[in-house]
């Protein structure tokens, strides 16, 4: 349960951090450690991966290149850019290495509504999962973005919800990629990534975010 994904999380801080949130395992999974979050010095993110994984990462660094790290339990590590995973050690389906085909391009934007627009992102990708030789490719199917109200225990209120739809040939199988951001710092809220036979099925939920 979560509580012993907390336990674990970040290595030598998990005892610290389960007498920080007075949390016991008695408790429940997520209401008690939620509950005292906002006091503590850490960005947190809750992660699901499939059906039975889950754990509780803290935030390690963001580099200049904005690849933001995230620390768990017994050696789980994640990183994220741009609302991509682009690097996973520990989950049931590792992402071994990525990196995108080209460069974001700032004359095209993708339009939200209420007048809101955001850059698109690469839309060619490449990424090679924990023990596969070949990388596959991403190959954009349509991307859209809408405005959508969402309530996570770090945020209540509007987001810019994107949705990206690509294939990862010889799959014909779509793969679905979902990002939630604040309307005005684009913070990323929640990442979603739908089931499919060649990448995890996973959520992150920002608990708490990185302070300003």
């Amino acid at each position: 349960m979560l509580l012993v994904a907390a336990a674990g999380a970040a290595c030598s801080t998990g005892k610290a951090l389960l007498r920080e949130i007075g949390a016991t395992d008695d408790e429940s999974p997520l209401a008690a450690a939620v509950a005292r979050l906002g006091g503590m010095p850490f960005a947190m993110a809750y992660v699901r991966a499939g059906d039975e994984y889950e754990a509780l990462v803290l935030l390690g660094s963001i580099d200049a290149d904005a690849v933001q790290t995230w620390y768990g339990r017994e050696g789980l590590a994640i990183q994220l850019q741009n609302g991509r995973l682009v690097y996973s050690r520990g989950l049931p389906l590792d992402i071994a290495e990525s990196y995108a085909a080209a460069p974001a391009v700032d004359e095209e934007r993708l339009y939200c509504g209420r007048g809101i627009e955001l850059g698109v992102v690469p839309e060619l990708y490449y990424s090679r999962l924990r023990g596969h030789r070949e990388f596959q490719a991403e190959l954009r199917q349509n991307i859209g973005c809408s405005v959508e109200e969402i309530v996570t225990p770090a945020y209540a209120g509007e987001t810019l919800r994107v949705e990206e739809r690509y294939l990862l040939p010889p799959h014909p199988q779509p793969q679905r990629r979902t990002r939630w951001l604040h309307p005005q710092t684009r913070q990323l809220l929640r990442l979603e990534y739908a089931e499919h036979p060649a990448y995890p099925a996973l959520t992150i939920v920002w608990l708490k975010a990185a302070a300003s």
